[in-house]
């Protein structure tokens, strides 16, 4: 079944979450040190820096982690990994900060990993992204390409997301496939910037 936290993490041991439920954290997590590995089911963000600070988040496939709040992924150093197979999501009408200006956040897609997000807050977009240097990176992991299907993803302030895409797939085929967008309302001038060995493709209709 589902379970609910809704009060503060804390403590140093790691955080796994496993079988086909939801775990719905409702409640700011302060205090905790250890990982978090998400193992199956979806793992609900429903409070405003629901991810505790500089911890590492992985996604394993099947996974999903869903950010179902404003900013449940503010914090100073936000570091996740969606393996193969894996889903980081925003809930439809949501937007969120991910990491913040002052801190060394990364996020990291291996390939058949998903960044999701399809209805985003129409003027933030669904992601705005504040790791070290705007970056999304993909490398690693099956042998197909990774995927943003979120709307509306973009940087926090005048600098460009860069997409740091290996060649996951070994070949001449889709490293990183885009059928969602980059930009938002409040965000329109900041661009797109791709390097790295690997090949991306746009299906989708972006702002920038």
């Amino acid at each position: 079944g589902d379970i609910t936290l809704g009060t503060n993490i804390a403590g140093s041991g790691d955080l796994t979450k496993t079988g086909t439920g939801a775990l719905n954290i409702t409640a700011a997590s302060g205090g905790f040190t250890g990982a978090i590995v998400v193992q199956g089911g979806v793992l609900n963000l429903l409070a405003d820096r629901a991810l505790p600070n500089s911890v590492m988040t992985t996604i394993e496939s099947g996974a999903t982690v869903a950010v179902g709040i404003d900013n449940a992924t503010r914090n100073a150093s936000q570091n996740t990994l969606v393996k193969s197979g894996g889903t980081l999501t925003v809930t439809d009408g949501f937007t969120t900060n991910f990491g913040t200006d002052q801190g060394s956040s990364y996020l990291t897609l291996e390939g058949g990993a998903t960044l999701g997000g399809s209805t985003p807050e129409p003027y933030w977009g669904s992601w705005t992204i504040n790791t070290v240097d705007r970056k999304i990176t993909v490398e690693g992991g099956a042998a197909q390409a990774a995927v943003i299907s979120a709307v509306g993803v973009s940087p926090n302030g005048d600098n460009p997301v860069r997409l740091a895409v290996s060649d996951v797939t070994g070949s001449a085929a889709t490293d990183l496939l885009v059928s969602g967008s980059f930009g938002a309302e409040s965000d329109v001038a900041s661009g797109v910037e791709i390097d790295g060995g690997g090949t991306v493709e746009f299906t989708g209709t972006n702002i920038h």
